[in-house]
């Protein structure tokens, strides 16, 4: 049976509370005998490999579960949250993850939109191949596949999108925003530092948004 202590979050950095081994739930995940079930708390920036300006980049937040297998297999879910100027979005997915002897990792994961803004449509897909060498730090590749109700098109072209469609707001005159397809790549943070940084991030866009000007 998995004690308070196994779920409490709190404790001290990249470490788990102690538990029987193989049924420990962990806030830093880690492979058999450590852990049997972890708890995934990721956040993380990246930048589009077609255009590195950081103003074109997005956040992503991921939380769910991680259930070991054995000592290299574990399988699980998240609930991925997208954040960027132009199709923020949220979903689940589903996530492969293969442990290494010497404590890193490699996570594949395949998930779908269920809601999004500025016209990103249900049904737009997204993956993550990402290597973690640490539990709180990755690298990372996110491609997206994005059904969106509008048309990229330069402004000059209004009469290009069929019935039903109108241009995205991104777009600039004479130069279309980003395609449906795109992959970013960046870093994420996990274990203790993703858990705080999405709370951190709220918090500064929360006083910028308070203390700007009207």
């Amino acid at each position: 049976m998995v004690t308070l202590a196994g779920l409490s979050p709190v404790g001290t950095f990249g470490q788990n509370s102690p538990t029987s081994p193989g049924s420990a739930t962990c806030w830093t995940p880690g492979p058999l005998p450590e852990c049997r079930l972890s708890v995934l708390t990721e956040f993380g920036g990246y930048v589009s490999i077609d255009d590195l300006r950081l103003e074109q980049g997005g956040a992503a937040v991921d939380w769910g579960l991680m259930f070991n297998w054995d000592a290299h297999n574990a399988y699980g879910a998240t609930l991925s949250l997208w954040l960027h100027s132009d199709d923020s979005n949220v979903g689940p997915s589903l996530r492969y993850r293969r442990w290494f002897g010497d404590g890193s990792s490699l996570d594949l994961a395949l998930g779908t939109a269920v809601w999004g803004f500025n016209w990103v449509e249900p049904g737009s897909i997204f993956g993550l191949v990402k290597y973690n060498p640490w539990p709180w730090l990755a690298l990372s590749l996110r491609p997206q596949y994005l059904r969106k109700e509008c048309a990229h098109v330069a402004w000059t072209d209004y009469d290009v999108p069929g019935p039903g469609l109108r241009p995205c707001p991104s777009d600039f005159p004479d130069r279309p925003g980003p395609g449906p397809a795109r992959v970013y790549v960046g870093a994420e943070l996990g274990a203790a530092p993703g858990r705080w940084m999405p709370l951190i991030g709220a918090a500064v866009w929360g006083l910028l948004w308070v203390t700007g000007p009207d």
